[in-house]
């Protein structure tokens, strides 16, 4: 009798002390996120540029995004640059953003730093 109520309670008791992961690790990440790549961890950091063409305007050229990121690649850590039409050469391979949300927007209402989320391509050498 004692084992059947002593058992689950130690059961459950022990499942709390089971962590759980900090971030995602999908391929989306949104700031501060950790994205799983392949072998490549990518974390967007900040915001650097959004210069795309709101989907509301006329405009000469379509523009891009530039975020700071910390990568974790080949058992070392690196804060880059990523932009959105370049891809970034690492030792292994090359990586990429391969997709941005908010994907379009309007002129007067640009997206919020909680709004973004990145997914990142990575291509071995």
């Amino acid at each position: 009798m004692i084992a059947r109520v002593i058992l689950p309670v130690l059961c459950l008791g022990l499942s709390a002390c089971a962590s759980l992961p900090d971030d995602r690790l999908d391929d989306w990440a949104k700031f501060g996120e950790r994205a799983r790549i392949g072998d490549v961890l990518v974390r967007p950091d900040r915001l650097v540029e959004d210069s795309r063409c709101p989907m509301n305007a006329r405009c000469v050229w379509a523009g891009r995004v530039v975020i700071d990121a910390t990568v974790w690649a080949n058992g070392a850590r690196r804060s880059v640059q990523l932009e959105s039409n370049k891809p970034l050469a690492l030792r292994s391979g090359e990586l990429s953003i391969a997709e941005i949300r908010p994907d379009s927007f309007m002129t007067n209402a640009s997206p919020r730093r909680a709004d973004y989320n990145f997914r990142s391509s990575y291509k071995r050498r």
